[in-house]
């Protein structure tokens, strides 16, 4: 037997746990967890995620020359 959900809501604030979602939140989900990004705050996180990811390409090459 197949059960039916009804939508009551859609595009509303959803609390999970102690951590309210609002449509526009950005969801990043791995097998560690859950990070809730607010839409407010999406291009500050991309901008640090960009300046970490070409810091990490510096210090992943300077390791690869000690390394030979």
């Amino acid at each position: 037997m197949v059960g039916r959900m009804v939508s009551i809501e859609f595009q509303t604030i959803v609390k999970c746990g102690e951590i309210y979602v609002t449509p526009g939140d950005y969801l990043v989900c791995d097998q560690d967890g859950v990070v809730v990004i607010p839409k407010a705050y999406i291009n500050k996180v991309l901008e640090k995620i960009k300046m970490y990811a070409k810091k990490e390409k510096i210090i992943i090459a300077d390791i690869k020359k000690i390394n030979r």
